[in-house]
């Protein structure tokens, strides 16, 4: 919540009528559900998304997901800016933070942690693309943010999801 309040606060500032929409791990699966389906949709753990659309701070218990720079609670002092300045929150799975990782590094050339890339994420998903408040939208802003990524937990993810010749490099280890 710090760092898309801070944002929200400034672009809101320079230009009252922008939207400002943020991104978040829902950070669970189907099974760890903390609302029932229908009642918010499927946030799982996302207490962002899920404080905006129920117009009062709601904490979660901390997300299971890759983005590790966002496994905190929407904060006192951060929830009135969000619920002020923040127009939308869109929620993404950990697979699709990996996959906006992976156009970081290969597209732009840039390491981006997942917390960071979970924004470019967001912006890559259909829920963005075709978000109501976008219509008619020529411009959109992106940050990614956060160079600190585990490698050994990258690796982990990448050979689980791999071909077992790039699964058997990526867990080989070339120094002792």
């Amino acid at each position: 919540g710090g760092l898309l309040s801070g944002i929200a606060v400034a672009a809101k500032a320079i230009k009252p009528s922008i939207h400002v929409i943020g991104a978040e791990p829902r950070g669970t699966n189907a099974l760890e559900l903390k609302t029932e389906p229908g009642e918010d949709g499927d946030l799982g753990r996302a207490d962002a998304a899920l404080s905006l659309r129920r117009g009062a701070r709601t904490p979660c218990e901390a997300p299971n997901t890759l983005a590790d720079g966002l496994r905190a609670t929407v904060g006192r002092i951060t929830w009135p800016l969000l619920r002020e300045l923040v127009d939308d929150v869109v929620v993404v799975d950990d697979a699709h933070i990996f996959h906006a990782m992976q156009v970081c590094f290969e597209t732009l050339k840039m390491v981006v942690e997942p917390s960071g890339a979970t924004s470019l994420a967001a912006v890559m998903s259909p829920q963005f693309q075709h978000h109501p408040l976008l219509v008619g939208c020529t411009d959109v802003g992106v940050v990614l943010s956060g160079g600190n990524v585990d490698l050994d937990v990258l690796w982990t993810d990448v050979s689980a999801r791999a071909h077992p010749s790039v699964r058997q490099a990526a867990t080989a280890r070339f120094w002792t």
